[in-house]
């Protein structure tokens, strides 16, 4: 499983990222994921990096304020405004592999 978080906002760091990192752990699923800079991600990193759970980290001068779960048939997008959070899943395989596709190439860049 891939996951790209590119928000900084600490609700959804701290709110998933417990569940999300006990579930990688107890069931050993590979799972990376890619942050911005700022301190929650930097304390993501810290408190949640496994060999199950790889995290890198962005550049810090970007802002976008939503996070792409990838699965091998589906993909989620979850959007965080002010007061309200959007969330969709997409079933299809051909989606999923395009967002891998783009997924690898910016872990192979960081």
């Amino acid at each position: 499983m891939n996951r790209t978080s590119f928000s900084c906002r600490a609700s959804s760091f701290w709110l998933i990222s417990g569940v999300f990192s006990k579930t990688v752990r107890a069931n050993k699923i590979q799972a990376r994921e890619l942050l911005v800079d700022c301190p929650e991600a930097r304390e993501y990193l810290k408190r949640f990096s496994s060999r199950f759970h790889r995290i890198k980290i962005f550049w810090e001068n970007i802002t976008i304020a939503s996070d792409t779960i990838i699965c091998p048939d589906r993909i989620y997008m979850v959007a965080y405004g002010e007061k309200d959070l959007s969330a969709t899943e997409i079933r299809n395989p051909s989606l999923a592999q395009t967002q891998k596709v783009l997924f690898e190439e910016l872990w192979k860049s960081f």
